[in-house]
């Protein structure tokens, strides 16, 4: 059913995915569009607002229903934003959570947080503030639009010479806005069932041109991956994941296969930033398998601990493993990421060839460098070598827990209960050679209370 917000909300877009970047910003208030039919809603519509809150402490000071209100001064420069889109002008509401939410009410927030898939799901749209724009913000929206307008350019190193020379350094930093790495978007950003208006001050952006900006950031990082100059290397290093996780989060969309949505989830959730550690899960939780959710009831009087522990624990039972994201999982997703000018992906060759054994060489000794990254060599008291976190320490235990592809490293606790230091690599005991070794009476079994 066509509205009066049809036009400026649904249709947007298409309009702005074949408008020049200069006709990307908004013009002005003389754009008119005519009144169709009736609103979903016999008050109106709504669109919900998806946006960082900033740091403590940095307020303004607005007026709602007469009354002033201090609010983030994001917020506050994001309101100004929305009162000059044409949707406003026609009558359109927004919902907004630092004034719909009372967030002082504990009861509230608890309330509030189980409606979020709802609110979103059932918001018109979304709308996406990135910020004020900053200085090179301009050179990136066009480097997007230009992808945009052109969208099967074969080479990447073939785009205009300013956009060529500017356009990595600039793409480079929009990926690191803090927007990008908030906990709450990404279910934000997923129950979002129709356009996504993005806001970077005065410039308006697609999902699509999202996605085309930070793919081209990976295309031009494996364009690089012979070139033997560390500057490039380093680079590659930064702009990878910021870029790997623009594009996850552009391309977010709900999905209730319990397998591949929480894999996707956990990914991006373990890199994401929270004000409120609670928030790593509440804020995924509308898009969890409903035999997960039902579990887990919002609560802030819990302990971070608490939350994180009942979470697990619901996982567990619901797919009856400890290990739910595998690693391959992983190395599919950053197949193309560039190491020691070789892709990720090449160090997992599916095939073996006798006449590029030195080669094959290399590969195994850059193979041994990103295995020992972060990790570090250990023996076990009979005689094992594995790889392990490098917080081991000696007295920790090595354990095959059943539901667990992986050994674990424990460490002995309070009153016989053991913390979780890890998975690890135990050279011979990685495929099951650990339950022959059990018939023989060499190892037992036992119970391990996990804290």
């Amino acid at each position: 059913m066509r509205d009066r917000f049809t036009k400026c909300v649904d249709l947007r877009d298409a309009a702005l995915e074949e408008l020049t970047v200069e006709k990307a910003i908004y013009t002005g208030p003389n754009q008119a569009y005519s009144q169709l039919n009736k609103s979903r809603f016999v008050w109106g519509d709504f669109e919900a607002l998806s946006y960082t809150w900033g740091k403590r402490g940095d307020v303004k000071s607005i007026v709602v229903n007469g009354m002033h209100k201090d609010v983030p001064k994001n917020l506050e420069v994001a309101l100004r934003a929305l009162r000059d889109l044409p949707e406003t002008r026609l009558g359109m509401r927004y919902w907004v959570d630092s004034l719909c939410i009372n967030q002082e009410d504990e009861k509230a927030r608890n309330e509030q947080v189980k409606r979020m898939k709802a609110i979103y799901g059932r918001a018109r749209a979304v709308i996406v503030w990135l910020g004020q724009q900053g200085k090179i913000d301009k050179v990136a929206v066009q480097t997007m639009q230009h992808f945009c307008l052109d969208p099967y350019l074969e080479n990447p190193l073939m785009l205009p010479k300013d956009l060529l020379t500017d356009g990595w350094s600039a793409l480079s930093a929009f990926a690191q806005k803090p927007y990008w790495s908030r906990a709450w978007i990404i279910q934000e950003l997923a129950m979002n069932h129709n356009s996504t208006l993005i806001l970077c001050g005065e410039f308006q952006l697609t999902r699509r041109m999202i996605r085309l900006g930070a793919g081209y950031c990976q295309e031009l990082l494996k364009a690089f991956q012979d070139r033997s100059d560390q500057s490039d290397n380093v680079l590659g290093l930064d702009l990878w994941p910021l870029a790997s996780r623009m594009y996850r989060l552009a391309s977010l969309v709900y999905k209730p296969n319990f397998e591949e949505g929480l894999t996707v989830l956990l990914n991006l959730v373990r890199g994401a930033e929270a004000a409120d550690a609670r928030d790593k899960v509440y804020g995924i939780l509308g898009l969890l398998d409903p035999a997960i959710s039902a579990d887990i009831a919002p609560d802030y009087s819990l302990s971070d601990q608490e939350v994180y522990t009942n979470f697990m624990k619901s996982i567990i039972k619901r797919s009856g493993r400890l290990d739910e994201i595998a690693f391959d999982e992983f190395r599919k997703h950053n197949r193309g990421f560039c190491i020691g000018g070789q892709s990720f992906e090449s160090f997992f060759p599916t095939a073996h060839n006798k006449d590029l054994e030195v080669e094959l060489t290399l590969r195994h000794l850059r193979l041994a460098m990103l295995s020992l990254e972060q990790r570090a060599l250990i023996t076990t008291e009979t005689g094992y070598l594995g790889l392990a976190p490098t917080a081991v320490r000696q007295g920790d235990v090595v354990a095959i827990l059943f539901g667990c592809r992986f050994p674990m490293v424990l460490r002995p606790y309070l009153d016989d209960m053991y913390q979780v230091i890890g998975e690890c690599y135990i050279h011979e005991l990685m495929d099951g050679e650990i339950l022959s070794q059990e018939r023989d009476g060499h190892v037992s079994a036992r119970e391990f209370v996990l804290c």
